[in-house]
């Protein structure tokens, strides 16, 4: 709750009369309100190149939906740490912990310990004593196992490269990963609204 300004109480009770006759609307009237704020917000943080800025500027329902796009078109890096501070609100925190557990989303399991043994042998990269480091935290990573949301056993590198690929190409076809699809809506919309 806080005071409202004239002009805000204003316009609020005009979008309320409006919604009196839904008979009104068409199509386009769901977008020119939002692309007129769209435009003035461009203005006021004085964005140069107004029209494309304005067209970049997101309206959102809810900060939910903005942290997760936010979150799901940053980069990260092994290695990177995501800081949230304390007590925000779950639309604020939830995001960047699916952000991070990206990161470990699968689970690679060797079709078995002697064969992970091999492999590390083979690679001829570390001591005995780091290997049997390596085979003993990888005794505690396959206790997780059902922790991930997806499970490849690594019994051929080339088919478990295909798989991860299928995986991930899952991922980026989520709703949440499609930040673009309103403006496909709009248009088909305005398709349908022009014949």
């Amino acid at each position: 709750m806080s005071p409202l300004l004239h002009p805000v109480e204003a316009a609020g009770l005009a979008g309320l009369q409006a919604k009196r006759v839904p008979t009104n609307f068409s199509p386009a009237s769901f977008f020119e309100g939002a692309d007129r704020v769209r435009h003035l917000f461009a203005q006021l943080v004085q964005a140069k190149d107004v029209e494309p800025v304005a067209q970049r500027v997101a309206l959102i329902p809810a900060v939910s939906y903005g942290m997760a796009t936010v979150a799901q078109n940053v980069t990260m890096e092994a290695g990177q740490s995501v800081v949230v501070l304390a007590d925000q609100f779950p639309s604020h925190v939830y995001p960047w912990r699916r952000l991070a557990d990206l990161w470990d989303f699968a689970a690679f399991l060797d079709v078995s310990m002697a064969e992970l043994e091999r492999r590390l042998h083979t690679r001829a990269q570390d001591s005995d004593e780091v290997i049997a480091g390596r085979m003993k935290k990888s005794r505690d990573e396959i206790s997780h196992w059902d922790e991930y949301d997806y499970v490849l056993i690594n019994d051929n590198l080339d088919r478990t490269e295909e798989r991860l690929k299928t995986i991930v190409m899952s991922e980026r076809m989520r709703k949440s990963q499609q930040p673009f699809l309103m403006d496909h809506i709009r248009a088909l919309n305005t398709e349908f609204e022009e014949r």
